[in-house]
């Protein structure tokens, strides 16, 4: 009974202790996080005061309750108020547990204070990032609204009231921070919504024109974006209004420049109502947009036919075909090729639009043949370019300067240059055609030099020129004007 009594009074001092029965303690911040001014009680202090306690009935002599038996109090503790003594010492753990629990608490507190300003400068332009932040905050503020100071378990006393004061001055400066930021970053992206929205508006496409399916076809891909777009937006705007509701349930107070999402709403509403009713339009003149579309791929088809037949025929690929003359070719059929090129990109995109299911790859196919052939002539030709302004330059030279040893060498460089180009430029005509030109001009070289001899006079030339039925005159005869008697099929006429 003694024991059930001592241990029944100690039970109530440690869950109702007396005043000087507390052990107080004050979390304050340090450096590394909160501190605790006077370390917690060991736990083994209670317990110790547990075992004073029962030491009453453990400390009795022996007792000899049977004969045959030798045995102490202290043995038989445990049976005599074995749910009590548990309790105690439940009692004990509880206490230390509610109290490492409090202080854990103020701990994660002043870490999230510590981070802050890290986290706050990691914010990106996702506004539910600063959502949740402002919610936490706004959160531990709350927390540190009532008035206690104190935080009581068992004969432990925990003041916190500096701390807490400290937070709650830090968390006020924190929202306010964050609400300006996030305003003035709710506004740049408010109004940019705003002006997509009206951009909308402005581009509304007016009503489709029939008649030329590939016009059509860009106001149809407006409506598709469009309604693309207003999915994208939709999502920002919700989460604008989001923020704005949170920092109006904050009590922030917004600038006066400031304009209600509720208006970036109805514009929303409008360019949806809009952009929907437009599409009704485009629904009802898709049959006739296909009828047309037919007519022009046909129509385009006949193009790329034209194009790849004058190309067959008038290609630049003849061995008398002028280097300029040839450039010029080549820019007309590529200026053609690159506009019905474009033709066929939009017709395309009109027949996957339109959900037409007429092909188009017979002549898409063509037109890629004959591009294709044309962007190699022109390669080729470009390959050539330095060969002929210097077979061009050899030309145009006066017959009374004209050098044969120079002109031999000139050449004869000329098809060493020409082996070095790529081996893909030797397969074409105008590569073969150059090269043939130049060996042309070297074989007919000697008798070049045989007429700058000093013995020809000017009744020889008189003579030549009737021969050759040329109408130069030899004052002022040009190299590339004798080369084009093609002086190797006169060899007869000009050794007399």
């Amino acid at each position: 009974e003694r024991l059930t009594s001592e241990l029944e009074a100690y039970a109530v001092r440690l869950i109702s202790p007396a005043a000087e029965d507390f052990v107080s303690h004050t979390l304050q911040a340090g450096e590394d996080g909160v501190a605790v001014t006077v370390p917690l009680l060991d736990p083994s202090r209670l317990y110790k005061q547990l075992e004073k306690t029962i030491g009453v009935v453990t400390a009795l002599p022996q007792l000899s309750l049977e004969p045959e038996k030798n045995t102490t109090w202290s043995n038989l503790v445990s049976s005599l108020a074995p749910q009590l003594i548990q309790g105690v010492r439940e009692s004990i753990r509880d206490i230390y547990r509610n109290a490492t629990s409090f202080i854990s608490q103020w701990q994660e507190n002043f870490a999230f204070w510590m981070e802050a300003p890290v986290r706050f400068a990691a914010l990106s332009a996702d506004l539910s990032e600063w959502e949740s932040e402002l919610a936490l905050i706004h959160e531990i503020k709350l927390s540190m609204a009532s008035e206690s100071t104190e935080f009581k378990s068992g004969p432990l006393l925990l003041k916190y009231g500096d701390l807490k004061q400290a937070i709650r001055s830090k968390c006020t400066y924190w929202l306010a921070e964050l609400h300006a930021s996030l305003s003035q970053r709710m506004a740049g992206d408010s109004e940019g919504l705003r002006e997509e929205l009206n951009e909308f508006l402005t581009k509304l496409p007016t009503p489709l024109p029939v008649e030329f399916p590939l016009v059509a076809v860009e106001h149809i891909q407006f409506f598709q974006e469009a309604t693309s777009k207003l999915t994208s937006l939709s999502p920002r705007l919700t989460q604008l209004e989001s923020c704005e509701a949170l920092l109006s349930s904050q009590m922030f107070v917004f600038p006066p420049t400031w304009t209600p999402l509720s208006s970036a709403r109805e514009l929303f509403v409008g360019v949806e109502e809009a952009v929907e009713k437009k599409r009704g339009l485009v629904e009802d003149a898709l049959p006739s947009l296909q009828a047309t579309l037919v007519t022009k791929i046909s129509q385009h088809t006949a193009k790329v036919q034209s194009l790849n037949a004058d190309w067959m025929s008038d290609r630049p690929v003849s061995v008398d075909v002028n280097y300029v003359a040839a450039l010029d070719i080549l820019a007309a059929f590529r200026g053609r090729a690159d506009r019905l090129q474009e033709d066929q990109e939009k017709i395309e995109v009109a027949v996957e639009v339109l959900s037409l299911e007429t092909s188009v790859r017979e002549g898409r196919s063509l037109l890629r043949t004959t591009s294709s052939e044309i962007e190699s002539q022109s390669n080729v030709w470009k390959q050539l370019a330095e060969t002929w302004l210097t077979i061009n330059e050899l030309r145009a030279i006066p017959w009374s300067i004209v050098n044969p040893t120079k002109v031999r060498n000139t050449l004869e460089s000329l098809l060493k240059d020409l082996l070095d180009l790529p081996t893909t430029v030797h397969q074409f005509l105008p590569f073969t055609n150059c090269q043939q030109r130049i060996r042309n001009y070297l074989g007919c070289n000697s008798l070049v030099k045989d007429l700058r001899e000093a013995s020809i006079r000017p009744r020889h030339w008189q003579q030549l020129q009737l021969q050759l039925r040329a109408s130069w005159k030899v004052e002022s005869l040009l190299l590339g004007e004798l080369w084009d008697t093609d002086p190797t099929q006169h060899q007869e006429v000009l050794r007399k």
